[in-house]
């Protein structure tokens, strides 16, 4: 396959051709600019099986929104790290696992986003750029800007309706006091979900090993880890259990037991896109050869109880290179 010449994930359905760029890295794989999904890497699989293929017929405008929006969201500005669109992403969404944003999320963000911009500038926006609907989730520019109507017609955002003059919808856009208010408040600090470690009860050994070693560890890198029974909440449990893990910014699957409720919970946390980090006790990680053959890819840390310092030096590397905080 050569260089590309057009952007594999939005076709440019809705612009982004002015700036694409799209050729092969040393992976072998193709490094993408595009001006609605941004800058991001791209497997051949992905482009030769789902994203090009001429027998894809799942791949709809509306997914491939979805696809540009988490590319773009999933960029860091200034950062040299490229996310990658990989076929499990391109299923997840095809089987309808990730969803795109509620509309009261993209009305959020847009407000948020034009907050952002029209602050930098000390002016009103223009015109919304070509990846503003990417950016804020919505399904195409024509979507996003009737969200932007609404915002105006709430009185949070004052701005032009130019669609009869210009072919853009609205110009000149800015928040009102009203919209500046809500934006501080969308943006005020909120407290953080706690991570959830699932795992067997009434082994003395691994309890103290996650009070004293797990719990202080993660707590350096600025997380609280709970048991999934700690700060019960009113209602079904099986429901309050399911809203812990998908809120959660990571699960901790130990596995010394081969506790089926843990692989249960793992499995559960990892089909809501919530990193999961397996643990193992090293005696039983030897006597059984590793975890189950479904979880064995994956890494999983292995401790002792006599090295408690190996055990929190790997857990706080892998907290830092893999797991950002949920607000709740």
């Amino acid at each position: 396959m050569n260089d590309l010449t057009r952007c594999p994930l939005c076709h440019h359905q809705y612009g982004g051709r002015k700036v694409f760029q799209g050729y092969r890295i040393a992976s072998g794989d193709f490094r993408i600019k595009c001006g609605v999904c941004g800058d991001f890497d791209v497997s051949e699989e992905a482009i030769e099986d789902y994203l090009e293929s001429a027998h894809e017929t799942r791949l709809t405008p509306i997914r491939r929104a979805l696809l540009s929006h988490l590319v773009r969201v999933a960029q860091t500005p200034g950062s040299h790290e490229f996310p990658m669109v990989k076929r499990d992403m391109i299923e997840r969404v095809i089987s309808g696992s990730v969803s795109a944003p509620s509309a009261s999320a993209q009305a959020a963000e847009a407000l948020r986003i034009i907050g952002v911009e029209s602050k930098a500038s000390g002016d009103p926006i223009q015109h919304l750029p070509e990846h503003f609907y990417a950016a804020i989730g919505a399904a195409n520019p024509d979507s996003a800007a009737r969200l932007v109507g609404d915002l105006i017609a709430r009185g949070l955002l004052r701005g032009l309706d130019a669609s009869s003059m210009s072919g853009r919808a609205y110009i000149n856009v800015e928040p009102t006091l009203t919209g500046w208010e809500a934006i501080a408040e969308h943006l005020a600090p909120k407290p953080m979900a706690p991570a959830i470690i699932v795992m067997k009860f009434n082994d003395p050994e691994l309890d103290a090993f996650v009070d004293d070693v797990v719990k202080p560890a993660a707590a350096d890198a600025g997380f609280l880890v709970e048991r999934v029974c700690e700060s019960p909440r009113a209602g079904q449990i099986e429901v309050a259990m399911k809203q812990k893990l998908a809120a959660a910014p990571f699960v901790i699957a130990e596995l010394t037991h081969q506790n089926s409720g843990a692989y249960w919970e793992a499995g559960y946390a990892d089909g809501k896109d919530v990193p999961v980090i397996y643990m193992c006790r090293q005696a039983e990680w030897e006597a059984n050869g590793g975890t189950h053959f479904d979880t064995s890819h994956h890494e999983t840390i292995v401790w002792r109880a006599d090295d408690p310092d190996a055990f929190r030096q790997r857990l706080l590397a892998v907290l830092k290179n893999s797991v950002k905080p949920r607000r709740r």
